[in-house]
């Protein structure tokens, strides 16, 4: 083999293998970015009864909620079915006195488990605790009296 048939054979090579290596495509590539839901939501951590009906606040702040999405609030311990909350007196298991929770969204009381308030953007609420009583009827006894509501809130599908 010559010296020139060589080189020819040795230029087509390097042509086929830079044609191969230089080949055009193309790839599909989607680019993502997800805005997380915030908001802020306001409880009161604390709320005195012992001067009668009181009305309290419950608020969303600095809301960012995704477009069909909403945040519920329910009330999920503390209250029965009803919306009676048992407060018992400190040092006496067996006395207890009762408020009624209710809602501006509802005739009767806020049931448990039961999405009383939805948010879809900075918004606010008011919940209100009735007059205490006694369950017999019975002036109320001297004495701390205490319960517990535990809210549930977070983002759902509206």
């Amino acid at each position: 083999m010559n010296k020139i048939m060589k080189v020819s054979i040795c230029l087509l090579c390097f042509m086929i293998f830079w044609q191969m290596s230089v080949s055009v495509g193309a790839i599909d590539l989607t680019i993502y970015y997800n805005q997380p839901n915030e908001y802020v939501i306001s409880i009161p951590k604390l709320i005195d009864v012992s001067n009668g009906k009181v009305e309290e606040e419950i608020k969303i702040d600095q809301a960012n909620i995704e477009a069909g999405k909403c945040v519920y609030l329910r009330i999920v311990d503390g209250i029965d079915s009803q919306g009676n909350m048992y407060l018992t007196r400190k040092g006496d298991s067996y006395t207890k006195i009762q408020t009624k929770i209710t809602h501006q969204n509802m005739s009767s009381g806020i049931p448990l488990n039961t999405v009383f308030k939805t948010f879809t953007g900075k918004d606010q609420t008011t919940i209100t605790f009735s007059d205490c009583m006694t369950l017999d009827s019975q002036p109320i006894k001297a004495g701390d009296y205490q319960g517990n509501l535990v809210f549930e809130y977070g983002i759902t599908n509206i």
